[in-house]
């Protein structure tokens, strides 16, 4: 039962930091479409340049798509 509650709030975690992270977008650039689609480009594109470009250690502990990969 603990294991599943842990799982359970770490989805949550997840959940929270990516809708905060796109209605801070959304609020900064007054619109929910572009938003969306720089969400969108963060996480397939920008994330994966700055990980094969900077393979060091300490920019990956800031990027929000690592982490929660590597939290789930």
């Amino acid at each position: 039962m603990g294991s599943v509650a842990k799982s359970i709030g770490a989805g949550w975690l997840i959940l929270c930091m990516w809708c905060t992270f796109g209605a801070a977008l959304g609020i900064a650039l007054r619109g929910t479409a572009l938003s969306i689609g720089l969400g969108l480009i963060w996480v397939l594109v920008v994330e994966n340049v700055l990980r094969a470009v900077a393979s060091i250690g300490t920019i990956e502990k800031g990027l929000p798509g690592v982490n929660a990969g590597s939290l789930v």
